[in-house]
């Protein structure tokens, strides 16, 4: 019988292990995501994280899950209560404070919010900035796998199994496949180290983040990016066809 030639693919690394499964979890956690609203009851008093679920009488009432704490029991909260309550899109900052206007308890648990007649908000971000699961490589003396976890069209979070070898302000290349309209685009980007996190990921403490500016784009790729960010900001705020998606054929 002649010998096959096919070789098998080499085996994965340690350092390549430990990115594969942080990519895998952040796929379910990028998957499941859908913008939380943190609510508590004073200004130094815990934050519990709840889930809006709609609002009613022509936006008068916020209707949110009822808050649990770590342990996902109830937190105790009663009608005519003021809760703080913060919320953050892709690059606003919103604060309010509600009050609790009724609770119903079947056949979930979920609080009634009515809305002030004002909200304070504020910029955090100059541009829009979503969370990714993106296999990319930088570059630096050496080339290393990563995965992009967040970006925008001005910078990327990016992980790693290993130290950059760059320090902040130092210049390095990334580049990535993003998928816009059914095409894969290569952006490969020159960057500055803006910022090292460090091993920031308590369930994967083998990787380290860091986080990039991206320093001269050509139009075309601002374009790609800017298409990519703003699906993702679409498909993270239409969690219910998502949960629908879920339950078809």
């Amino acid at each position: 019988m002649a010998e096959s030639n096919s070789k098998k693919p080499a085996a994965r690394t340690p350092q390549q292990l430990a990115l594969d499964a942080f990519t895998r979890y952040w796929q379910r956690e990028t998957e499941q995501s859908r913008p939380a609203l943190t609510v508590r009851s004073a200004d130094d008093g815990p934050s519990y994280k709840v889930w809006p679920l709609g609002t009613a009488s022509e936006n008068r009432y916020l209707i949110i899950t009822a808050p649990t704490n770590a342990d996902k029991a109830f937190v105790a909260v009663i009608k005519g209560q003021t809760l703080i309550c913060d919320w953050f899109n892709a690059a606003t900052a919103f604060r309010f404070r509600a009050t609790i206007a009724k609770l119903v308890f079947d056949p979930a648990p979920v609080v009634y919010l009515e809305m002030p007649a004002s909200v304070e908000h504020k910029p955090v971000r100059r541009v829009p900035r979503v969370k990714a699961v993106l296999p990319g490589l930088v570059r630096t003396t050496t080339s290393v796998e990563c995965v992009v976890a967040d970006l925008s069209i001005r910078g990327a979070r990016i992980g790693l199994p290993d130290t950059l070898g760059a320090n902040r302000r130092d210049e390095v290349y990334v580049a990535f496949r993003v998928r816009v309209l059914d095409q894969d685009f290569l952006v490969d980007a020159q960057c500055t180290v803006a910022a090292e996190f460090g091993k920031v990921e308590p369930q994967h403490p083998e990787l380290r983040f860091y986080g990039l500016d991206f320093n001269s784009l050509s139009q075309f790729d601002q374009m790609v990016l800017h298409a990519f960010v703003q699906e993702r900001i679409a498909t993270e705020t239409d969690w219910l066809s998502r949960v629908l998606a879920k339950k078809t054929g």
